[in-house]
């Protein structure tokens, strides 16, 4: 298994969202991590097709 996958969170907008799009375009496997699927991340989801639901909790809960 010789692929690599590239894991940026915050990939809704500013740095994660730019790294995201030119390592996508540089042909890199990019796993883009954004929470708000529905709402502002809709354009993201779009953008990179697909979809792959994770849990995440929210940090005020956890701490």
């Amino acid at each position: 298994m010789d692929r690599q996958v590239i894991l940026i969170t915050g990939a809704l907008s500013g740095f994660g969202a730019m790294m995201a799009r030119r390592l996508a375009a540089a042909g890199q496997c990019v796993y883009a991590g954004v929470r708000d699927i529905a709402g502002k991340g809709a354009a993201a989801v779009k953008e990179f097709g697909m979809v792959s639901p994770t849990r995440y909790w929210n940090n005020e809960s956890f701490w």
